[in-house]
């Protein structure tokens, strides 16, 4: 039985009839949109979790590349961290869904590529936008969980013989993601 079922049953429908229609403001109509907005549930929830996944991956992209200050792309990444953090996320889905399409239709007349833009779903603009908002904001707390790790750690990795990456591989991140992971989960506290 799904959601819609239970909220379209007699007990619903019932209850709707007790609750008064006003004239400046319809409680009714709150309550009549009830049943679509937990119909889109499911699809609200995916966008969260897949563009906070591809964040997080992305945030720690940023904060090893302001770490490391890496030649070109350190501009790039104070850049984008920059403007993301100053612009509201209804302004970054628009741009998202209305920009990727015609990038990709530049691309498609300036090299003679064939991207099809209509098959990307509006669900991959959605994510993205979400992806890079949450990047923005978690890299410098993922920046300053990376610089937390203990020095003497990453001195006796490398005199292993370690790599750079298998450093970061098997003891920064690792050790960073345990200072990180409260921090990046913790709820905002509109009193704090």
């Amino acid at each position: 039985m799904n959601v819609t079922t239970i909220l379209a049953s007699d007990w619903y429908q019932n209850l709707m009839q007790y609750i008064p229609d006003g004239k400046l403001f319809s409680f009714r109509s709150v309550f009549d949109g009830i049943p679509r907005i937990v119909q889109q549930l499911p699809t609200t929830l995916m966008l969260t979790v897949f563009g906070a996944f591809f964040g997080i991956i992305l945030a720690l992209v940023f904060a090893i590349v302001k770490i490391n200050r890496v030649r070109i792309l350190y501009p790039l990444q104070a850049f984008f961290v920059s403007f993301l953090k100053g612009t509201p996320i209804l302004v970054q889905l628009m741009l998202t869904y209305y920009g990727i399409p015609l990038a990709l239709k530049a691309l498609n007349q300036q090299w003679g590529t064939a991207f099809n833009i209509n098959a990307i779903p509006a669900a991959a603009f959605a994510i993205v936008a979400f992806a890079f908002n949450e990047a923005a904001y978690a890299s410098e707390t993922i920046r300053a969980a990376i610089l937390s790790v203990n020095p003497g750690e990453i001195e006796a990795a490398r005199s292993l013989g370690m790599t750079r990456a298998q450093v970061y591989r098997r003891v920064i991140i690792p050790n960073a993601a345990v200072v990180a992971t409260p921090t990046l989960i913790k709820l905002p506290n509109r009193f704090d």
